[in-house]
């Protein structure tokens, strides 16, 4: 995955690029500079100090893993990358190379964590799986990334159901409105996310059946990719086949989905506020009585099916009589001895009754 040689031939003439390794430029392997205090912001392999040349080619022979490693040789060898895929037209190739190409950015992405190394071959990713984006639009990004970035595939795939008339489906409904600039979420949103898509999905089923129509409206998608390397200037453009809306900047299908975040961020209040003061520590049944029904139905914890298996064991005579200290005890063990009264404690295991833990 290296470019070597003197130069490159493009439209007739020779030409250079930061990637291209030449072996006829002096290498200091006696003094290789490991910190790249001789790197520039943007290096340029033909213009490195021979000492930055010979710590990169080790970093190279080394299998490009060290964590260590200055930033400056990561992207010396992700430029190249880039050529390949982008000049070299491969992004565009189904093949074994650009697989290895797109697993080995992956691989570095694990690996170095640099700001600026990991928005640029993000955003390469992201093009990529763009391109490559055919009719099965599979599963959405992960919609907990949170806010502030529309990943193209997830604009891609909903702009292909709004062209197809196909109804949004409730995961995909959810990343939209997860990855809207737009959306603002609040701590109950941030603070249980899995609460938060479980209860959404079952609202959004619940509402709208098979999921939100959206017509197709006049804006089109227009993909773009500004490469890293200074050899590749300008952006990349793709023009999808045949042209699809954008749907993701409307405000009708976007106010629907805000209310219902918001709607279902407000039932989590009471459940956040617990998570809040215990953020370490599993919910016990008082904690789980706090979700809305839909959800505490779906959690089946030891405690809950160890009271429920007591309760029917004990009422399975008609006539019967339970002991209120007992009951409390075990709705919550302690709580008596924690000087909480007994009557606010059965009031919230009647309270856990009304919202459906099934006991």
């Amino acid at each position: 995955m290296l470019y070597v040689g003197s130069y490159f031939i493009s439209d007739g003439r020779a030409s250079d690029d930061p990637a291209l390794i030449n072996p006829a430029l002096v290498v200091d392997n006696l003094t290789p500079d490991w910190a790249g205090v001789h790197m520039d912001y943007w290096p340029w392999y033909a213009n490195i100090h021979p000492q930055s040349r010979a710590a990169y080619i080790a970093w190279l022979a080394g299998g490009r893993s060290d964590p260590n490693a200055n930033i400056g040789y990561v992207f010396l060898f992700y430029y190249g990358l880039e050529r390949r895929l982008l000049v070299d037209r491969l992004i565009l190739q189904q093949g074994e190379e650009r697989s290895t190409i797109i697993a080995e950015i992956e691989r570095l992405r694990r690996i170095y964590a640099n700001r600026s190394f990991q928005s640029y071959s993000g955003q390469l990713l992201d093009f990529f799986r763009t391109v490559s984006i055919r009719e099965d639009n599979g599963a959405p990004p992960d919609p907990l990334q949170g806010p502030g970035s529309m990943p193209s595939e997830l604009v891609v795939g909903l702009g292909r159901m709004s062209a197809t008339g196909t109804p949004i489906p409730g995961e995909w409904a959810f990343s939209w409105i997860m990855h809207s600039p737009q959306t603002k979420l609040r701590t109950p949103a941030r603070r249980c996310t899995v609460e938060l898509r479980e209860l959404f999905l079952h609202r959004y089923s619940e509402q709208l059946g098979e999921g939100l129509k959206v017509r197709p409206n006049k804006t089109l998608i227009s993909i773009e990719y500004r490469p890293a390397s200074p050899g590749l200037r300008g952006s990349v453009k793709w023009q999808l086949d045949p042209p699809l809306p954008n749907i993701t900047g409307l405000s009708t299908p976007l106010r629907k989905l805000t209310d219902l975040l918001e709607s279902c961020t407000s039932e989590l209040e009471a459940f956040s506020r617990w998570r809040g003061k215990n953020p370490d520590t599993e919910p016990d049944l008082p904690a789980l009585a706090l979700l809305p029904r839909e959800l505490a139905d779906r959690i089946p914890t030891p405690q809950a099916k160890e009271l429920s298996s007591w309760l029917q064991s004990a009422l399975a005579d008609d006539r019967v009589c339970i002991e209120a200290a007992e009951l409390i005890e075990r709705w919550s063990p302690g709580a008596t001895k924690l000087s909480r009264p007994e009557s606010v404690v059965l009031a919230e295991f009647l309270a856990a009754r009304e919202v459906g833990l099934e006991l």
